[in-house]
């Protein structure tokens, strides 16, 4: 099951703002797994810049609510069955 699009809606810095728009460019075309994999060090490499030790909170913020919509797709997919 290929993830066809990607979308996010939120506020938040600029740092966190750029890490959510760099992954769901990241995941497009990628499977489930593939994404359960993308792992912190990944996501921030893809920022290009040096992000100070305080804003990586920012900076994974979109990672962990991908992490978690995974969870819950995978909850949901499990219950169906």
């Amino acid at each position: 099951n290929e993830i066809r699009a990607a979308r996010f809606q939120g506020d938040g810095c600029a740092i966190s703002l750029a890490s959510a728009s760099l992954l769901t460019e990241m995941i497009v075309g990628s499977d489930i797994t593939s994404v359960e994999m993308v792992s912190n060090e990944e996501l921030l490499s893809t920022l290009e810049c040096k992000i100070q030790p305080a804003r990586v909170k920012c900076a994974l913020l979109p990672l962990e609510a991908l992490r978690s919509g995974v969870s819950q797709y995978r909850e949901a997919a499990s219950k169906k069955r």
